[in-house]
């Protein structure tokens, strides 16, 4: 008997961070260690769920700054960081689960 085909996921793009969420993380002078594990969480359900890439770069985002040093970085300093990983291109283009749509890849320009 075949295995019944897995549910499309959401298509990339549907669930995204809103602007908000950047300017929470700039208003801190060093981002408490609760928001950081909080952002953690959220990150590592939406992997979870959803099987986003851009989720997981996220979830190990979060995982990294609460382990290490980076913890005390400025809030301005770590949320241009999660926004650049979380809206610019990345270098080798991300892919997801073959139950998803990902459109057409648009090149990397250097």
């Amino acid at each position: 008997m075949a295995a019944p085909p897995m549910p499309m996921i959401l298509p990339k793009g549907i669930v995204t961070n809103t602007d908000y969420i950047y300017k929470e993380v700039a208003s801190y002078p060093v981002v408490p260690p609760e928001k950081i594990i909080q952002y953690w969480k959220v990150y590592t359900t939406t992997f979870r769920k959803l099987i986003d890439p851009t989720a997981n770069r996220l979830e190990n985002f979060w995982w990294h700054v609460m382990g290490s040093d980076r913890r005390l970085l400025p809030g301005p300093t770590l949320a241009r960081l999660f926004e650049d990983i979380s809206k610019g291109p990345a270098f080798v283009p991300l892919r997801s689960s073959a139950n998803r749509y990902e459109g057409p890849s648009s090149p990397v320009c250097i």
